[in-house]
């Protein structure tokens, strides 16, 4: 069975859709975690993880939104995988549209 780019592209779109909403969540989460002084927060790794493989956009959301993981002068590996993640997105998007073209 074939697919033609149509039907990548939106199974792309879907994918970014669900882990922005995923990452988002997990960034709220945390941020609860943080406020009640929790011992239990999701670690570091799953949240960067999250931002690089799709969920940069939630990411910055989360960041923007919740005011969480911003503090870039101690946090400056977060920002690396937040631009590392929007990087990976636009360059699956215009390969996307050059294969249209």
């Amino acid at each position: 069975m074939t697919y033609n780019i149509e039907t990548y592209r939106y199974i792309f779109f879907i994918y970014i859709a669900v882990m922005t909403l995923l990452t988002a969540i997990f960034y709220f989460i945390d941020k609860r975690k943080a406020i009640s002084s929790s011992p239990r927060r999701i670690p570091e790794w799953v949240l960067l993880m999250l931002t690089s493989i799709g969920g940069a956009f939630g990411a910055m959301f989360g960041m923007i939104v919740f005011r969480h993981k911003c503090n870039f002068r101690n946090k400056s590996h977060f920002l690396l995988a937040l631009v590392a993640g929007l990087a990976a997105i636009a360059g699956i998007i215009i390969n996307m549209y050059m294969l249209i073209a």
